[in-house]
C-alpha cells in the first residue's frame, strides 16, 4: 500500500494542466465568437450601405453620404470604431470612384468595409496574438 503523503501535489499539477487546456479552449471559443460577430457586422454594414446607395439619387457628395451612413449605423459596433476611411464605394468595378454625377441606370455599385480585428486574448496567451483584416462586401445594381 502506498503512502498518501508521497503523492502530495499530484492533484494540483493535474488541475493546472487541465485548467490551462480548458482556458485555451474557452478563450478560443470567445475569440471565434467575436471574429464571427465582426465579420457578420461588416457584411451587414456593406449591404446596408450599398442598398442605400442604389435607392437614393446621387448628388455631389453621394459617396460621402454612403460612407457616413455606414459609419453612423455601424461605427460603434467595432473596436476600434469604424471610420469613413475604412469604406470604399465602387461603381462598375472602378475603385475608389466618387462620382459627382448620377451613375447610369443598371450600373453595379459595390460597398466594401475593411476593418482590423485585434485578438484580445493575446495578452493572456501569447500564441493567440495578432490581428486580422475583416472585409465586408456587397454589390447591387443602381435602380434610379
Amino acid at each position: 500500500m502506498s503512502n498518501p503523503f508521497t503523492e502530495r501535489g499530484q492533484a494540483l499539477i493535474e488541475l493546472a494542466l487541465v485548467l490551462l487546456l480548458l482556458c485555451m479552449i474557452v478563450f478560443g471559443i470567445t475569440e471565434f465568437g467575436r471574429y464571427f460577430f465582426y465579420a457578420n457586422t461588416a457584411n451587414n454594414a456593406a449591404r446596408d450601405g450599398v442598398r442605400w446607395a442604389v435607392t437614393h439619387a446621387a448628388g455631389s457628395n453621394w459617396c460621402t453620404e454612403v460612407r457616413q451612413r455606414v459609419v453612423d449605423n455601424y461605427g460603434t459596433l467595432f473596436s476600434p470604431a469604424l471610420t469613413t476611411a475604412n469604406i470604399t464605394v465602387c461603381i462598375n468595378g472602378a475603385c475608389p470612384t466618387c462620382l459627382a454625377t448620377q451613375p447610369a441606370n443598371g450600373a453595379r455599385v459595390q460597398v466594401r468595409v475593411n476593418q482590423t480585428f485585434t485578438i484580445v486574448t493575446g495578452s493572456i496567451i501569447p500564441f493567440f496574438s495578432g490581428s486580422r483584416t475583416i472585409v465586408g462586401d456587397a454589390s447591387m445594381r443602381y435602380e434610379l
